[in-house]
């Protein structure tokens, strides 16, 4: 997986992951519903509903007997082997399938992104914004593939562990990049508003010696206007501010990997759990500004 700048790409058919979908009851769910639904489940299930309705409609004929009894018994037995004895195996396959939509979704995203900021700069008032979101674009990037190789080298690709940081890692980032998607769009919401035009115009009115409705009227209009664009550019400030709080938690969970023995805990004494709660729970702070 890799946070370098990729060639145009159609939008993934399937939606990115949501920071739900990480949680042990989310994946719980999903594991029990699918074994619940594994073909070596279901079929001989059917097989034991048609050999219990052939008992009741025709008599306990022995064709009968015997479908209702095994084929309840072989899903029984299915469903038992792969939810108690394979969960393990089936909640990783989950999270690579989960990893694999959010790649899909990533690598468009950041296209689009990147390409969205660099044609807000011509935006007047825009370029310390969009300056400031394309420096963080790159940092998380860099941020995120300098943690996957130290998780590499820490963990094995096939633990649990390995899949739940990464999961909650690469939800981190996506959250920064969704905040750098709402300051683009909020660039191009306010692009009309010319803010050194409104301040010229309103300082012109108010020099006026014989204020009339109309003047003020005119004044109260173009400060709307004035307030509407430092609003939206306050938000800007927020979205930006709430993402260099997610760099700083990845950076700093990067750096207790570094420092991690294998299997031992990370160098702040905080457990495995302890920060993967901790990055999805600045996540969904960070949400909240948008």
């Amino acid at each position: 997986m890799g946070w370098r700048k990729e060639p145009k790409r159609l939008p993934p058919a399937r939606a990115k992951p949501e920071a739900g979908d990480y949680t042990e009851k989310a994946i719980s769910t999903e594991v029990l519903k699918k074994t619940v639904t594994s073909p070596v489940t279901t079929y001989p299930l059917a097989l034991g509903i048609i050999g219990a309705l052939g008992c009741l409609i025709l008599g306990p004929l022995p064709i009968f007997i015997y479908a209702a009894i095994g084929g309840s018994g072989v899903g029984l037995g299915s469903w038992i082997v792969n939810y108690f004895f394979r969960g393990e195996a089936l909640t990783y396959k989950h999270l690579q399938e989960l990893r694999k939509r959010a790649e899909e979704y990533n690598e468009w995203k950041k296209q689009q992104i990147r390409e969205n900021l660099e044609d807000c700069i011509e935006i007047a008032g825009a370029n310390e914004y969009v300056e400031r979101g394309i420096q963080q674009f790159d940092q998380v990037s860099r941020t995120v593939n300098d943690l996957i190789d130290l998780l590499m080298e820490k963990l094995q690709t096939g633990e649990l562990t390995f899949g739940r940081f990464f999961a909650a890692a690469e939800n981190a980032a996506f959250t920064v990049l969704d905040n750098l998607n709402a300051v683009v769009t909020t660039l191009k919401a306010i692009r009309s508003v010319d803010e050194r035009f409104l301040r010229a115009r309103i300082e012109q009115l108010q020099r006026n010696q014989t204020p009339s409705a109309r003047v003020e009227k005119e004044v109260k209009t173009l400060s709307d206007r004035l307030q509407l664009k430092i609003d939206n550019l306050d938000q800007i400030k927020d979205l930006l501010v709430a993402n260099e709080e997610i760099i700083t938690q990845l950076e700093m969970r990067t750096v207790d990997i570094g420092r991690m023995k294998t299997g031992e805990k990370y160098a702040n004494g905080s457990t495995m759990d302890e920060v993967v709660a901790g990055l999805q729970a600045i996540a969904a702070r960070a949400e909240k500004y948008r």
